[in-house]
């Protein structure tokens, strides 16, 4: 769109500290459970769990 119809003045995105950007202190424990938690849920409705 932008080579199309380009803006007069280009955008400039700003940081208005609205939202705390700093990440999780437990990030790590929290995607490796989610990992877990989907492999289990792979299991369960494969062949090898409920579908068989």
């Amino acid at each position: 769109m932008g080579r199309i119809f380009p803006m007069e003045t280009p955008y400039i995105a700003q940081n208005k500290q609205v939202v705390d950007l700093k990440p999780w202190k437990n990030r790590h424990w929290i995607n490796g459970l989610l990992i877990v938690i989907m492999i289990l849920l792979f299991f369960v409705f494969s062949k090898w769990g409920l579908a068989s």
